[in-house]
């Protein structure tokens, strides 16, 4: 592809075509002797060894005996470098460079080529490899400091699916990479007010909206708003997924003086947001609360599944993956934290000898559902908190206890 760019005359070289963002190609490849190390920068804390050439060393002994806070500031930072150690950002030959000059940073739709075409095609890539397409100057991490309140709109794609539909996993990721390039990707028909078809809740449909906004801002809104784009093909199953930063619509926000906090749980994007006085205000004079701006990314994306093109002599819709299987996922789930350091006081106050035997208290292996069982005059009380964080409190009226 750059040599066919380099033989073009002087007069079209000059007429290049600037991107509206720079963006960069990462790849990472995860050896298998490393997984377990992989697996627990994404939540799973488990007992490790270290061998220093001499003795096997145990990494989690001297955890109980620092802060908490202190230690997972540190691990941080260890499971970042390790990451990062394993994470390439890749160079390509620069366009109409006479010297052989190499770049990392795509900002021309001519540059963009060249890299692609010197990529090894998604079909071809080995299992573990993962490529991330991210704006310049975010690195593809879930600490960095762009992502940390953000998440990402995600799919998987079962072997059973990549056996049968290879080219067109391949052509969905090639898709997305030009609406990233092209900052269009929301169709030309969306703008504020959101139509009924778009807002797809009912609990809204009857809620007046005073803001209005053209297609274009709105696109502009969500496109700043995106870190880049990830493929990741597992031995079982591909992911692609949309990174969001969550820092452009909290930006919008706040200039429109509302601050809304939601709790960064994940949930299928096919999912109708409750209304409330809260998340009503925030529509009625933003237009969009933040599952609807989520959803937007989320819509596209599925729109983009649409306008993969078939094999010969098939039906389009065998092509079409279910919407219910798009997900949002946040970076650091809130609920999950929430539940390991309320299980931690829990134990530590067993350890303290403040064990109540009348008031006992299960936490799921989930981490989503949180029951608390009460046991008073009355009968069986028991509490439940969803990983939406709404709380409700029900009768076990099959096990009350007549205490007359």
């Amino acid at each position: 592809m750059s040599r066919i760019l380099d033989i073009l005359p002087e007069s079209l070289k000059e007429e290049r075509h600037p991107l509206a963002y720079k963006w960069c190609f990462w790849q990472h490849f995860r050896p298998p002797v490393v997984s377990e190390a992989r697996s627990s920068r994404h939540g799973d804390e488990k007992e490790k060894t270290v061998d220093n050439g001499e003795n096997e060393v145990n990494v989690e002994e001297p955890e109980v005996k620092v802060n908490e806070q202190n230690v997972e500031n540190s691990s941080l930072k260890d499971r970042d470098a390790q990451y990062l150690q394993e994470t390439t950002l890749l160079s390509f030959p620069k366009v109409y460079s006479k010297t052989n000059e190499q770049t990392s940073v795509i900002d021309s739709v001519e540059q963009f080529w060249v890299a692609l075409s010197n990529m090894k095609n998604v079909k071809d890539a080995p299992i573990d490899t993962e490529y991330f397409f991210f704006k310049e100057g975010i690195r593809p991490l879930w600490e960095d400091q762009a992502n940390k309140k953000g998440g990402k709109i995600s799919r998987s794609f079962a072997r059973s699916e990549l056996r049968s539909r290879k080219l067109a996993i391949c052509q969905l990721w090639e898709l997305l990479l030009l609406k990233m390039i092209g900052g269009k990707l929301l169709d030309d028909e969306i703008s504020l007010p959101l139509s009924k078809e778009a807002l797809d809740n009912p609990n809204f449909e009857d809620v007046e909206c005073h803001r209005s906004m053209n297609n274009e801002d709105l696109n502009k809104l969500v496109m700043d708003d995106i870190a880049g784009l990830v493929i990741s093909v597992r031995k079982r199953y591909v992911i692609i997924s949309i990174w969001n930063t969550q820092l452009s619509f909290d930006r919008y926000k706040l200039e429109n003086g509302i601050e809304e906090t939601v709790p960064n749980v994940e949930y299928v994007l096919s999912y109708k947001e409750p209304i409330n006085m809260k998340n009503k205000f925030v529509y009625e004079e933003l237009g969009l609360t933040t599952h609807m701006f989520r959803k937007l990314i989320g819509d596209a994306f599925f729109e983009t599944m649409k306008e993969v093109s078939p094999k010969p002599g098939t039906d389009n819709e065998s092509l079409v993956f279910g919407e219910s299987l798009v997900k949002y996922i946040p970076h650091f789930n809130a609920n999950i934290s929430d539940l390991r350091k309320h299980k931690q006081r829990r134990e530590k106050g067993v350890k303290n000898g403040h064990n109540d035997s009348n008031n006992t208290e299960k936490i799921s292996d989930l981490g989503k559902i949180r029951k608390k069982i009460e046991f008073n005059n009355e009968g069986l009380l028991v509490t439940e908190i969803n990983m939406n964080n709404t709380m409700r409190s029900k009768w076990n009226k099959r096990r009350t206890v007549n205490r007359e």
